[in-house]
Formats: structure tokens, sequence, C-alpha cells
């Protein structure tokens, strides 16, 4: 399927309700990236969507957080093996019957530190928000609190307060708040002017209307747990994320980790079974798609209510996707567009 075959397929799958729109940005090695927008910002007063609108990526920052902690690792401040309790100081872990020690970096980063707290309901808008002490401690508007549940080193078992987890970590070994260390060491670096977290009011002004299956507007929720949920930005600025995954496989300039720490972030050390839409695979903040013909594909899913989203990249042949929408509904579109996109010879 050509490249504007894989566009024109997306442009298809808008159908209003369900699918309200669909921002998409495509790298093919050797080409300019194109970047595209189709069907409505806000369903109710009609407003079109425009490439530069802003989307909640949710899941999606846990890729690029897992970047943030590795560029730690390699600068030595770090070890993949660190029992993550032992680091932090301005939290404990509530008691439990299973090895803290076992909670270590990479366990955490593949979910497999028998970690609770799989997901985040966000607050409404104009919510007061908790500290990230007290969002781990299960002021979360729902989603519990962030304690050891399993043995860890056991089963896959999803764990966005584990990334919660991580971006405290990080503003104690950086004495930077989350959101600025991110801004500074990535985001920033790659040119991606239009990406932060649902605490930037102005991204937040310039972000398209989330839907619920019906159509319905919902409210732009926040997240304290920044790394594991709240990450925003555009189908061009994820693009150039994603380009610069593809220098790094390639050792070119403007990769932003190394090639031997993108090596460890895709590859595979847990099986999802396939929870909740997840590729099989999955590696440090990293879902991992093993092709039929052997090829692998990287990247996450990002889920959020009112929106849906996918990120991948296939460094080995420098090309990737990307796949945004405001709808809670949207999942089964992107994911025939991303199939076909996969599939291509």
């Amino acid at each position: 399927m050509s490249q504007d075959a894989i566009l024109a397929q997306a442009q298809r799958a808008v159908t209003g309700k369900e699918v309200p729109g669909i921002a998409v940005a495509r790298i093919d090695a050797g080409r300019a990236p194109r970047i595209a927008a189709y069907g409505r910002a806000d369903l109710g007063s009609g407003r079109v969507l425009r490439a530069h609108n802003v989307f909640q990526a949710a899941s999606i920052g846990k890729l690029v957080t897992a970047c943030a902690i590795l560029r730690l690792v390699e600068a030595g401040a770090l070890a993949l093996d660190d029992a993550v309790p032992r680091r932090v100081r301005r939290w404990t872990f509530p008691q439990t019957p299973h090895d803290l020690d076992g909670v270590t970096l990479r366990r955490v980063l593949c979910h497999s530190a028998g970690l609770s707290l799989p997901d985040y309901p966000g607050f409404d808008p104009g919510a007061a928000m908790p500290t990230l002490e007290q969002s781990l401690s299960g002021a979360t508007n729902g989603g519990g609190d962030l304690r050891v549940i399993a043995p860890p080193g056991g089963a896959f078992l999803y764990s966005g307060g584990g990334f919660t987890l991580l971006q405290l970590l990080i503003e104690e070994i950086t004495g930077e708040a989350f959101a600025g260390h991110i801004r500074r060491t990535i985001f920033a670096p790659l040119g991606m002017v239009q990406s932060g977290f649902t605490s930037d009011e102005a991204l937040v002004a310039q972000a398209a209307t989330g839907h619920d299956r019906y159509g319905r507007p919902v409210p732009f929720f926040r997240f304290d747990g920044l790394a594991a949920a709240g990450m925003l930005t555009t189908a061009g600025d994820l693009a150039r994320f994603l380009g610069a995954l593809i220098a790094a496989h390639d050792g070119r300039e403007g990769g932003i980790v190394s090639p031997a720490a993108l090596r460890l972030i895709a590859t595979p050390l847990a099986q999802t079974g396939r929870v909740d839409g997840l590729w099989a695979g999955y590696g440090l903040g990293c879902e991992v798609d093993e092709r039929a013909d052997g090829r692998r594909v990287i990247g996450h899913h990002g889920m959020n209510r009112g929106w849906r989203a996918i990120a991948a990249a296939e460094p080995a042949r420098g090309r990737a996707l990307v796949l945004l929408s405001n709808g809670d509904a949207a999942l089964p579109a992107l994911e025939a567009v991303y199939e076909a996109w996969a599939g291509e010879g």
C-alpha cells in the first residue's frame, strides 16, 4: 500500500461520532514526513481538525519517560537493576509481604515489578491536583494507590503507577520538575515545541476536544501521573520523536538515546497477553510488535478518556507512523490503519 493510500485510509476512517477526527504523520526513509489531519476537532461546533491541534497522547508518554530514564542510566546516575524503593526519599511503599528490593528500575519499566494502579481516570479541569506523594498514596480520583501486589519479576502486570514512581525518581535524581526535565532533555532538542503535559495551559488551549463513543464532548481531564498518562503532543511533534528513535538505531546525529540504549528499550522482556490492545511484547516502556516475517515494530498505544493514539516505528527500515484521534471509539479504526502500514512489504 502506497504512502497516499495509508493517508487515504486514515481519512476514510473518520466517521463522525465514533471517530471525530484523526491526525496522521508518516515517515519513510529518504522522504520528507507527511502530516495530515481529517475530520473535526470538535463535533459540537464543527471546528475542523488541523495538523497543529494538540492531542492527549496518554501512555505514549511512557516511551518518552523510558528514554529519559535510559539517558540517566548512561550518564551513570541510575542503574537498571537499582531497587527503586531505595532510590526515592519523598515517598515509601505500603507494607507488603513481597520483596521491595525486587522492584527494580528494569522491572518497573517493563511492568513486571508486581505493582498495582494500572490506569488513571484523571481529574476535572478545575480540580485541585494532588502532589506526587499524595497521588502515589491513593489521591488518584479513583485509580487507587501504588503498592506491590504480586512477586516482583513475575508475570506482566501493567502499572501506570509505576511510571508515576519513575516520575518521582527523575525529579529526585535531577532536582528538576518532571515536565521541565523532559522539555529540556527531549522535547526542546527535537524541536517538539507543541509537546508537554496536561499542566501546560498554553498547550491545552491548542487542543482538540475529546469525545466519548457517542460523540459527546468529554472534559479535558488533567493527570497527576504525567509520565503515565499526561503527555500532550501533535502528530508532527510525535513524528519528530519517532524520527529520533530511527536516528538512534542508525547511530546518526539526532538520536535521542544511544543505539545501545534503544536496543535495551526495544528488546521484549515481558509478554502482555495483548491486554487492552497492547502489542504482544513489552520492553522498557515500549510495546514491541514482532511481525510474522521477522520484522520488529516498536512504539506504544495511548488511551485516555476521549482520546486514542498509536505511535509506531520500524527503525531498521527507517519508517514510522503516528495516529492520533479525539474519539473513545476510534481504536479499531486506528488499528486497521496501523495493520495496513505495518504489513507493507
